[in-house]
């Protein structure tokens, strides 16, 4: 024992600071991937701590078995110090799946090789307590290792022990050749030069230290210096895998605190976009149930926040005592459309805003959008702008021929008296709109269609009357038919004709009756005419009834 040369500063100092280096490196990368959750970082940080109780073991080796001379407690280590090794065979290709960029086949390769080397390395583990004369001895030395204080404790190696490295070259050599791949494909010389240089440096002093013993040379720059040339290299070859990977690490930092910000200055302009406007936004579920919306939504609807999941749509439009209830259908129609379609859709309609005079009529736009993977569609609604041309306006005469399409029929009446604001209050000119409507919803169902009342009737109460009218509008024998509208507006008058194909009605019996007691035969539905008596100044039907002039005088001609 007094023969045995010395342990020197060297041979301690390297295995100590390697663990504790690599103890830092594997804490930062569990870490990590305690925020991230990216196998990458798993498999470096599983890399970091088999190189940590690799070398942690070497410093144990040295100190307990050599320093104090405690054989028994020094094999411990030893065993797991080679334990240890044997789980590079899991963890290489491991990392070579996380690490590497590979191809489909190549990923499935490197699968099968993880699986067999965790194979392995519980079976070198098993071996190593059941049979350890086949993998570290406890009985016995290695004859040359019996010169060197730092090898006093080591026990001689078993068979399983050389496979065991001859498995741990050809896993070296796997690895190495990836790296190489990926380095002439991939150009991605950031993330892996250092680690190829790593274990350029690791298998050298690999191979260093296992020619020593039999040559009794250092095939290195320090030849004389007697150290774990092994405990550097593997340390050497981790820390740059770590410190490749770190580069990635604060890279992909950057992309992302790139990303927050540009994500935090869209934000600030999506929130001056939808807070900033005076349009409605707001978003509602597939049951058009109100679920956000921005302030000037709120504000003009006189709600508060508590309103959202409660608030239907519906509850929000206007529909007038004299409008036909064919209104609520018309809108629900619309937007059954985005339901059925997916597709964007756009209309007009009134909404009862509570803090404005009067209702007013808006523009509305609905979507689709997926939030959080949830579908709901967005709405913006938008006002009418007055027709800056308006003041400008004379008179106009047009024609026009249309099919039998109520949703035709409610923007043909809007277009039909939109310039008599020029003349005319807006809120009488609204109620003609509603009047015209009427009459030319009349022609087409009553016309051109041949629904009566009943009917009509029967379709309203089911909720399926412009089911009904597609249905019918779609039979050969009306299928052809046109509505003609005709209208001319001067300073002095307004005059609108709405012609259909049908066979007439009785008008005259009709138009004998009082207004009141229209109103009492048509409870339900069917108030178009009365409403337009008290609107009109003339109403002019042709001998069979299939065609109305409707007068609204707007001052007097001069004669």
């Amino acid at each position: 024992m007094e023969n045995l040369v010395r342990l020197t500063a060297l041979q301690i100092i390297i295995p100590t600071v390697s663990t504790g280096l690599l103890a830092g490196g594997t804490l930062l990368f569990f870490y990590i991937y305690s925020l991230y959750r990216s196998k990458v970082y798993f498999a470096i940080a599983l890399f970091g701590l088999l190189g940590m109780l690799f070398v942690g073991s070497e410093a144990a080796i040295l100190f307990i078995g050599g320093q104090y001379k405690m054989i028994e407690l020094a094999r411990q280590f030893q065993r797991i110090e080679q334990i240890t090794a044997a789980f590079f065979l899991f963890v290489l290709p491991f990392l070579t799946g996380e690490l590497l960029n590979l191809n489909e086949k190549e990923k499935n390769i490197n699968k099968i090789i993880t699986y067999i080397g965790l194979g392995l390395a519980i079976f070198f583990t098993v071996v190593a307590f059941t049979f350890p004369e086949l993998y570290v001895s406890f009985t016995r030395h290695h004859p040359k290792w019996q010169i060197n204080e730092a090898d006093y404790a080591r026990g001689d190696i078993g068979i399983l022990y050389l496979v065991r490295d001859g498995l741990l070259g050809i896993w070296i050599i796997y690895f190495l050749s990836m790296i190489i791949k990926n380095l002439i494909k991939f150009k991605n010389f950031k993330l892996l030069l250092l680690p190829f240089i790593g274990i350029i440096v690791g298998i050298y002093s690999a191979v260093v230290d296992m020619l020593y013993p039999y040559s009794g040379i250092n095939y290195d720059l320090f030849p004389h210096e007697i150290f774990s040339r092994f405990s550097f290299g593997i340390t050497f070859f981790i820390a740059t895998c770590m410190i490749g990977l770190s580069r990635k690490f604060i890279e992909s930092a950057k992309e992302l605190e790139d990303t927050y910000r540009k994500l935090e200055l869209s934000e600030r302009k999506y929130r001056l976009l939808v807070e900033g406007t005076q349009d409605w936004i707001f978003s509602m579920d597939d049951s058009f149930i109100i679920k956000s919306g921005n302030n000037a939504f709120l504000k003009d609807n006189n709600l508060k926040e508590d309103c959202f999941g409660k608030l239907h749509f519906i509850e929000l439009v206007y529909f007038p005592e004299e409008a036909s209830v064919i209104g609520l259908q018309v809108v629900k129609t619309e937007i059954s459309k985005l339901l059925q379609d997916g597709k964007p859709i756009a209309f007009k309609c009134f909404f009862k805003a509570l803090n404005q005079a009067e209702p007013k009529e808006y523009n509305v736009r609905m979507e689709n959008i997926s939030t959080d993977g949830k579908k709901e569609i967005l709405c913006k609604v938008s006002r009418i702008d007055d027709d800056p041309l308006i003041k400008y306006f004379h008179s106009e005469k047009k024609k026009y021929i249309l099919p039998n399409n109520i949703l035709i029929a409610k923007e043909m009446s809007k277009q039909m008296v939109k310039n008599l604001s020029k003349y005319i209050d807006k809120s009488e000119v609204q109620l003609l709109e509603m009047a015209i409507f009427e009459m030319i919803v009349n022609s087409i169902e009553h016309g051109n269609l041949e629904i009566n009342f009943e009917e009509k009737s029967i379709a309203l109460q089911k909720g399926e009357y412009l089911n009904f009218l597609m249905e019918r509008q779609n039979l050969p024998e009306y299928k052809n038919k046109k509505i003609t509208i005709e209208y001319t507006i001067t300073p002095e008058h307004a005059a609108f004709k709405i012609s259909d194909d049908g066979k007439g009605f009785d008008h005259k019996k009709l138009l004998s009756k009082s207004i009141e007691k229209v109103n009492e035969d048509m409870v339900a539905h069917g108030r178009g005419i009365s409403l337009t008596q008290s609107l009109f100044d003339e109403i002019r039907y042709n001998e069979i009834g299939n065609q109305v002039l409707l007068v609204k005088k707007i001052k007097d001609e001069v004669v």
